[in-house]
């Protein structure tokens, strides 16, 4: 799990369910990202956790994490051993597979 204290403003998150986040990724691209391998991405308000989104572990320290935003949109960010890379925002749900499957990647930078 990753506690999004040190990762995400915390006002800018909302909850979601890993399930549904989960089927719109794709079952093919977490196989491909991570091998089905899975966290969730924990958030706090009020100092009452709740699940903001999922985390892909990807290799030797990379991952990729998928938020959701108050506006309905993913952000998608591509981090190494917990320290930000790079970041996609305003990801609607249809696209949010091919982002993340694009971040994952180390020969095109997550392009």
């Amino acid at each position: 799990m990753s506690r999004v204290a040190d990762v995400y403003a915390v006002e800018l998150l909302r909850e979601c369910s890993p399930r549904v986040l989960l089927d719109q990724i794709g079952i093919g691209n977490v196989m491909a990202i991570s091998g089905l391998r899975w966290g969730r991405v924990l958030a706090y308000r009020d100092g009452m956790p709740y699940v903001a989104g999922v985390v892909l572990p990807v290799a030797r320290g990379w991952a990729v994490h998928v938020v959701l935003a108050p506006d309905d949109t993913y952000t998608v960010r591509r981090m190494f051993r917990g320290n930000f890379r790079r970041e996609w925002t305003g990801i609607y749900a249809d696209n949010v597979g091919q982002v993340a499957y694009n971040a994952s990647l180390y020969d095109n930078g997550g392009e």
